[in-house]
């Protein structure tokens, strides 16, 4: 594993830590999630969409070796430039940067939408791409968006980790009163959420705070841009479906794992006979 010359703990600032909801523990589930559910092993490369103030790249420090590469991207540039100072300074093969790009609550002067973001990295550079609660505050032009530069930053065979608010693919008859999302200051049914083409969001003054988004919307754009999905989809105890996750039901969203499809023999021929 990575060391560093400090023994002290990383203690993350709590009102960036609040910015992201949760807590530290969050970052140890997610990594315990990736080396079961994703195989991440300690030398390889992952990309972290979405770092935020560095909750999941802190417990990864005492996961990953030396030879190892952790790249994180977010528009908060408060909760980077924490991340560069306190987490890089002492483990230099974590590297933060940060994108400006419009979000609500971290740059909300910025014009720039993640719909027209590529990300900063050369094609196959990473065994690993993560987003953990991201596409749960994009609707879907953007989340198509990502997943076509994800594909395009994973190596073959790499695999991704991406949470979402994901409505069932078939409603049973009453599903909508069924279905509520258990939010920390109310349940609420989910057939009295606003709509926007194949999403739902809770607040109409920020509907980025809370998009549910079709599975039947987003499942395609995997086979899309060349990314298998391995089945179940699990589901988190957001919604009042059975909790699915093997991690136990304290998970909050609904988590799809997934790899890049490695290119047949027949397309390898044909790429080498064209050049």
């Amino acid at each position: 594993m990575v060391t560093s010359t400090h023994a002290e703990p990383l203690l993350l600032p709590s009102h960036l830590l609040q910015n992201v909801g949760g807590s530290l523990g969050i970052g140890d589930r997610v990594v315990s999630m990736l080396r079961s559910l994703c195989g991440l092993q300690p030398s390889e490369r992952i990309l972290d969409v979405g770092c935020g103030v560095g909750r999941i790249a802190v417990s990864l420090t005492t996961f990953l070796d030396e030879h190892a590469l952790y790249e994180g991207f977010d528009p908060g540039n408060e909760a980077i430039a924490w991340c560069q100072s306190h987490i890089t300074s002492r483990f230099p093969n974590f590297h933060f940067r940060h994108a400006d790009l419009y979000c609500p609550l971290q740059n909300p002067t910025c014009t720039t939408q993640a719909s027209s973001f590529t990300f900063p990295y050369p094609d196959a550079s990473f065994d690993v791409v993560l987003l953990n609660s991201v596409f749960t505050h994009l609707f879907l032009k953007d989340v198509e968006w990502y997943l076509s530069e994800i594909a395009r930053v994973l190596k073959p065979g790499g695999r991704t980790y991406i949470t979402y608010f994901l409505r069932p693919p078939k409603p049973r008859w009453g599903r909508e009163q069924q279905i509520i999302a258990r939010l920390p200051e109310r349940s609420v049914p989910l057939d009295s959420f606003h709509s926007h083409e194949h999403a739902v969001f809770l607040r109409k003054e920020m509907p980025e705070s809370m998009v549910v988004h079709e599975q039947t919307s987003i499942v395609p754009l995997y086979a899309k841009h060349h990314l298998v999905i391995r089945h179940p989809i699990y589901r988190g105890y957001w919604s009042r479906d059975i909790p699915t996750h093997p991690f136990g039901d304290d998970t909050y969203q609904d988590l799809i794992i997934a790899h890049k499809r490695r290119p047949s023999r027949l397309r390898k021929l044909l790429f080498f006979w064209r050049q």
